[in-house]
């Protein structure tokens, strides 16, 4: 789905853009939905995408030398 709403003038690497450049980051954007407890990106994956979170709240963490997960933030 592509984005449509004009929410991405709120986010704030986006708020200094004029409407016209904002309409093109939406129309190359695209809504995706994720699962809770979903993987979006491993640790030391090279990602490709710019993730925005429209809703919803993303943890952020790192596996520790001896295995255990550790929480570096929560979005």
């Amino acid at each position: 789905m592509a984005i449509k709403d004009d929410f991405l003038k709120y986010v704030p690497i986006f708020t200094d853009l004029d409407q016209a450049t904002l309409d093109k980051i939406a129309d190359l954007g695209n809504f995706r939905k994720f699962d809770k407890d979903s993987v979006i990106l491993l640790e030391n994956e090279t990602g490709s995408a710019l993730f925005v979170i429209v809703t919803g709240k993303v943890k952020v963490s790192r596996t520790s030398d001896d295995g255990r997960e550790v929480i570096l933030t929560i979005l």
